[in-house]
Parts: C-alpha cells; structure tokens; sequence
C-alpha cells in the first residue's frame, strides 16, 4: 500500500480548524449554546413530522404485506406442475411450475476482453485500486454550554467495485482517483430454452448462481 507523509498543515475558517497529519486529517466545529438551542428547537418539529410520516408508511407497508399474502396464497392454490416439453396450449397463461437444465444454443462474448463462454450468463467484475476516504465524529461540550465537534478524516486505498469520487473527499489533495473507465457488465444468453420455455431477460435476470470463468 502507498503511503503519503506530508507536513502537518493548519488551517481555521471561522469557527472551523482544518489540521492535517499525513493521510489524516481532523477537522474542528464549534457551536454556541444559543445555535444548539435553536437546532433543538428544529429538530423537535423534524421529528414530529417524521413520525407522522412513519405512521402513514408503516400502514401503507401493512396493507401491501396482507395483499402479497393473499396473492401467494391464492397463487400456491392454482399452481400445476407440469414438464418442461412439450408445451401444453389448454395451459396457456396458467401459473405452471417446472423444473430442469437450462440449454443455450451459442456462446456470450465480452468483445472488450475477448472472452466467450458457453453461459447462460456471462458477468464482468470490475475493480479499482483507490483511494477511500473514512470519517469519525466526537462531539463534546465546552464550559458555557457550547459544543464542539471534532471530525477525522482517514484515507487509505484499498480494491473497490465502486468509484469513489476523490472531488468529493474533503482533502482531495493527494488522493486523487483516476476515471472508471471499465464498467462491470452481464451479457444473457439470447437463446436460453428450459425444455419447450424460452427465457427471457427478467427470468435470466434473477440467476445468481455464479462461478469464475478460468481464462
């Protein structure tokens, strides 16, 4: 892993000191007992408002579980196993259940890479060394009724799937990541058949058994 070391560095803005120590760095707020009054104040009434919403959603979510419920219970009623081939026209937009392979008729390739493989699905996993940024909080009050915060920054590189956009770090200086330029990618296979059933990208979809591909 790289690191940097770098001359400790200060800087205060108002009511906010700014310290920097090699890769960490430690930011510094405080706030009057009359400005904690006030967000006291606001957070009473953020807070009233939450549980009202809370309340309407809880029971908006009650009601779709009882109607999810009902539905599987119907549905597991008028479910009929059936084989995978031939296709029976009398069972035609029925709720069928069948089991058995999933055969593809051609291969999936990552023209990018240059990779192929007879699958049903095909999945590129991306992943970039860079930096990531953590932060700690501690808040604690001063003589007057005052409060401070103290906020670390850390920053540390380590393998992601995920872009972490080092603009928006709070010392980006020296942690700059470069672009994303490969993005990960699923390719399906456009002629996957269980027996007589095509399958489509939704059913597709929702396979999430995996295996590496050796290369």
């Amino acid at each position: 892993m790289l690191k940097l070391q770098r001359r400790g560095t200060r800087r205060a803005f108002g009511g906010t000191l700014m310290v920097g120590r090699g890769d960490q760095f430690t930011k510094t707020t405080s706030q009057s007992w009359f400005s904690r009054l006030g967000g006291a104040f606001a957070g009473i009434v953020v807070g009233l408002v939450m549980i009202l919403v809370c309340v309407v959603a809880l029971g908006w979510n009650e009601n779709r579980a009882i109607r999810i419920q009902h539905a599987l219970k119907e549905g597991a009623g008028q479910v009929v196993a059936v084989p995978i081939a031939p296709l029976d026209p009398a069972r035609e937009a029925a709720l069928v259940h069948v089991s058995g392979p999933v055969t593809v008729g051609g291969r999936i390739t990552d023209d990018l890479f240059g990779v192929t493989a007879p699958a049903v699905r095909l999945m590129r996993q991306v992943e970039m060394y860079q930096w990531k940024e953590e932060s700690k909080s501690e808040t604690r009050t001063k003589l007057g009724g005052g409060e401070e915060t103290v906020t670390t920054y850390t920053y540390a590189r380590e393998w992601s799937g995920q872009e972490n956009t080092s603009s928006e770090f709070k010392e980006p200086t020296g942690h700059e990541n470069p672009p994303f330029d490969i993005e990960g990618q699923t390719w399906n296979a456009p002629d996957a058949h269980l027996g007589a059933f095509a399958l489509n990208d939704d059913i597709l979809n929702q396979l999430d058994d995996t295996a590496p591909l050796r290369l």
